[in-house]
Formats: structure tokens, C-alpha cells, sequence
């Protein structure tokens, strides 16, 4: 295929239904261009005035969505046409200045899994689609006009660099994703269409997650707080503004206040001791070999997790189990990380009977008394175990360093 015969160019319909396509800065580039200060009052001014769209509505409806661990955005339809792309953008710049890694997470979470059925629904037969939005993206794809077989029942018009295979992968950790279970000729992996999707719903979370790692300027504190006092002159992105915040605290969604990023398991590094009182008595059970309720297992594995466990690693910590079923713990391990779930806050874990913080073998002075954030400039409780991990982390390497210079 030549580069001039670029699809996108002929099918606006593949933009209004997937608004992280590079293409999208192309087609609406007079807008695309404009900062977000200038974008966000040309949309609820000039757009909004001329079209009578509730953007609002449709907003607070994907946060709803995400609050609620959807893997749909109900309120998404094509007829929206090119106001799918300015919500996209709009998200994004919510998102910044919220400054939430929870709530990037979910957003990152809900909008990739509505996209993997959105690219699974659309018919693209022969995959060319599908080569021009990975072109698109900047993967290094060729197109076999006459299908190549994978296997005895499988077949692709589709090969992917190993490189870019490898990269769009490497979060994800089942057996699929490993280049020796993968069928590969001249540096190119021949894979089928319901594994490239999986791979570009892993491109679409990706571009959330990029949002602090690209914008590091916009997130020291004073340039971000100043451009959200800017945006806070547009009345109807206060509003908007204000009402997600709002939203955050009526879903009661738990927080990592102080932390971008929780820390994450290496093989041959102890982390154990971090472990949260919750986490520890789970842990003396399975030493113990007690069966565990199924609450406890769920909240064990969404945390093994969100500290990136590897499935083998969480697989050999249930054998200890007495009513431990490989094929069944495999299963229920594999299903809980493709889903992504989040392990519970310290609210939820309370109602559940699964709080240990006064426990008399397990407690811990930081769930009881909390800890004093910078970020607020109070003392502030404990709302989240992976919250605990840091600030035990702190101290535990705060004491150390005032040993050692002892």
C-alpha cells in the first residue's frame, strides 16, 4: 500500500469514533492547535453557542461511568460526530488539572475498554482499516493482501515489528504477549485482529497515563494551579469543574493524595515489609494454610496487581491455600487483570470486616494516627493501602538514613 491511499483521509467516521488518532491534530487542525485555555472558550463559547450540545452532561456521564467501573461509555454515540473528539481533549485537560492518579486510572480504564468494543464491532474485514490507524499511530505494520496463516484455523492480513509488539505489550503479562508464543517472520509478528486490538486498547490507556509524564511543567504545582485559575474565568468550565469534584467526593472514590505512583514489585526486592495491616493478616492466613474468604482473595489479587505481581508470582502465593485449583485460581487471577479492578479503600475494607489497623498482631501506628501532607498542609488520615506503602516506605528509609548518619 502507498502512502497516499491513507483511508483516514476519505472516512471522517473513523476520527469521530476514535478521537486519539493522530490524524484527528490533522483534520480539525485550527483547533487542534489552540492551547487549552484558548480551546476551552472557543468550545463552550463559539461551538456551543452555534450547536446547543449539553457537553456537560456528557462529561460528568463518563466520570459516572468510570466511578462505576463500567467498561462502556453509555452516553458515546457516532452521531455526536467530531464533538466525540473535543470531549476527548476536554478529558484530558480535566484530567490534568484534577492531578488524581486514581481518577486518571479509571478515565485510562473506562475509555480503552469502550474503544477495544468499539474496534471489535467495527467491520473491517480485511484489516486495512486497521493497518492505516496503525500507520496512523506511528507502528511499523505491513498488509499481506493474501492472508497468512497462523495456525490451523487462524489466518491475518496483518504483521507488526517486534519492537512495536513488544513495546504496546509490555504492561501486560499473559502468555499471549511473549514473542516465542507468537508466530514471527523477518522482524515482523503475524497477529490477528482480536490481538491488535487488545494492543491498541493498551495504546488508548497509554495516552491518559502519558499525561503527567508529558506535561511535567504544567504539573508543578504552581504553573497547574495557575491554569486552572485561568480556565476557572470561563464560567461553564467552572461549573463543569466544579462539579466533578463534587462527584468525586459523593462516589467517595479513594484517593492516593500525595502520590503519583504506587511502588512496584522486582524480582528479589523485598516489599513485604510495606504491606498494610489488611494485606499482612491475609498474608499470616495463607503462611497459617487457612482458606480465605472470597472478599479476601478478590482484595489480595487487586492489590498483588496494582504492584504489578506477575500472574505466576500471585498463582504460587495461593498454592498454600487448602482448597487451592490451579485452573481455577489461574482463571479468577487472569479475568481480575484483564479487568484492571482497583483494590479497595480503607471505607470499603472497614464494611467488609477487613480493617486490621488496631489489631493488636497487625496494627499500625500510621492507619491509626495518619500523617501529615505537604500537599494540604494538615494531618490527614489513611484512605487507601497503597497510600500506607508509601508513606511506610518514607519513614521506614527516613529512619535508615538517620541511622546511618548516626
Amino acid at each position: 500500500m502507498s502512502s497516499d491511499e491513507n483511508i483516514l483521509t476519505s472516512k471522517p467516521e473513523l476520527l469521530y469514533r476514535f478521537p486519539w488518532l493522530s490524524f484527528t491534530k490533522v483534520k480539525f487542525k485550527e483547533i487542534g492547535k489552540k492551547n487549552p485555555y484558548e480551546f476551552v472558550e472557543w468550545l463552550y463559547k463559539k461551538y456551543w453557542d452555534k450547536n446547543k450540545v449539553d457537553i456537560d452532561r456528557k462529561i460528568e456521564s463518563i466520570f459516572k461511568d468510570a466511578f462505576n467501573n463500567l467498561e462502556i461509555i453509555q452516553d458515546f454515540s457516532l452521531k455526536d460526530k467530531e464533538l466525540n473528539i473535543y470531549i476527548y481533549w476536554m478529558l484530558k485537560i480535566l484530567l490534568l488539572l484534577l492531578d488524581n492518579p486514581i481518577i486518571l486510572n479509571r478515565i485510562a480504564n473506562l475509555y480503552s475498554k469502550n474503544n477495544k468494543r468499539l474496534l471489535e464491532d467495527y467491520l473491517d474485514e480485511n484489516m486495512v482499516d486497521l493497518y492505516w490507524i496503525c500507520r496512523d499511530l506511528g507502528y511499523n505494520v505491513q498488509y499481506y493482501e493474501t492472508p497468512i496463516n497462523i495456525s490451523n484455523i487462524e489466518k491475518t492480513n496483518l504483521g507488526i515489528s517486534f519492537i512495536d509488539f513488544l513495546k504496546l505489550g509490555e504492561n501486560l503479562r499473559d502468555d499471549k504477549r511473549k514473542l516465542v508464543n507468537n508466530a514471527l517472520s523477518h522482524g515482523f509478528v503475524y497477529i490477528t485482529k482480536k490481538n491488535l486490538i487488545r494492543l491498541l486498547q493498551e495504546h488508548v490507556r497509554n495516552e491518559f497515563m502519558e499525561i503527567k509524564k508529558k506535561s511535567e511543567d504544567v504539573h508543578k504545582e504552581e504553573n497547574r494551579k495557575t491554569l486552572e485559575q485561568n480556565l476557572l474565568k470561563i464560567p461553564r468550565f467552572k461549573e463543569i469543574f466544579n462539579k466533578i469534584k463534587d462527584l468525586i467526593v459523593a462516589q467517595k472514590v479513594d484517593v492516593i493524595n500525595d502520590f503519583s505512583e504506587v511502588i512496584n514489585y522486582k524480582e528479589g526486592k523485598e516489599i513485604i515489609k510495606f504491606f498494610p495491616p489488611c494485606i499482612t493478616a491475609i498474608n499470616a492466613k495463607i503462611q497459617e494454610n487457612q482458606n480465605l474468604k472470597h472478599d479476601e482473595r478478590l482484595f489480595l489479587v487487586f492489590f498483588l496487581n496494582a504492584l504489578k505481581y506477575p500472574i505466576d508470582q500471585i498463582i504460587e502465593i495461593f498454592k498454600k491455600l487448602p482448597d487451592f485449583d490451579e485452573k481455577i485460581a489461574r482463571y479468577q487471577v487472569e479475568f481480575a487483570f484483564k479487568k484492571g479492578y482497583i483494590p479497595h479503600g480503607c471505607d470499603k475494607l472497614e464494611t467488609l470486616g477487613m480493617c486490621y489497623k488496631d489489631h493488636k498482631t497487625f496494627g499500625d501506628k500510621i492507619c491509626q494516627d495518619g500523617y501529615f501532607s505537604k500537599k494540604k498542609g494538615e494531618h490527614v488520615k489513611i484512605n487507601h493501602p497503597l497510600t500506607f506503602i508509601w508513606i511506610k516506605k518514607y519513614r521506614i528509609n527516613r529512619n535508615l538514613k538517620n541511622t546511618e548518619s548516626s
